[in-house]
């Protein structure tokens, strides 16, 4: 998605200061854009988007309730908040959306997992939570190939899957890092009206 604008944030942390990251849309989007809080960690810190926060489970809780709370002050549509994230980051999303569902709140549109690593412990149910735009590659050493995906879809979870074939984990790396990947989950979140600006 361009951006025409980025701002630094510091948010308090239950261990520390989050750092976060702040992008707008271009000004070719009008009105309120969607909020996509993109969760990172040191080694996928070129994934941000429009929110991103090194943090755990309790810092990224907190990360994404401000920019929930703050969207009004973001520019951002309320109706439609997203959480993801890429490698671990992901896996922060999922738990992230979890959390959401369990306390009610925020009431996410969207998570956006991108290679995410296994999600442990596994809740009963998944039933409930936000619909899914996963990507998953084959052998990537740092995803659980799908499995995450599969869960939510028997517990009746919307899930849209970009599923990559790689014959080993360096060229699972290589697509999981390619610009052409980033293209095809951008469009694949075009095609939710409200969820993502076109």
């Amino acid at each position: 998605m361009p951006t025409n604008r980025m701002a630094e944030l510091q948010l308090r942390g239950g261990a520390g200061t989050l750092q976060c990251r702040v992008y707008w849309p271009s000004s070719s989007v009008t009105g309120p854009a969607p909020l996509l809080v993109f969760l990172t960690t040191a080694d996928y810190g070129t994934w941000c988007q429009e929110l991103s926060a090194s943090a755990d489970l309790h810092d990224a809780v907190a990360a994404t309730e401000w920019a929930a709370e703050n969207t009004a002050r973001l520019g951002a549509d309320p109706r439609h908040l997203l959480v993801g994230g890429a490698g671990p980051g992901g896996t922060l999303a999922a738990a992230v959306t979890l959390h959401a569902r369990a306390d009610g709140w925020p009431a996410f549109t969207r998570q956006v997992l991108i290679c995410a690593g296994p999600v442990e412990p596994a809740p009963p149910s998944l039933a409930g939570v936000a619909a899914a735009t996963a990507v998953t590659v084959e052998h990537d050493p740092a995803g659980d190939e799908g499995h995450y995906a599969a869960q939510l879809r028997r517990a009746g979870v919307a899930v849209d899957e970009l599923r990559y074939a790689a014959p080993d984990p360096a060229t699972a790396v290589r697509i999981r890092n390619c610009r052409q990947m980033l293209t095809d989950l951008g469009a694949a979140l075009s095609t939710h009206p409200g969820d993502y600006p076109p």
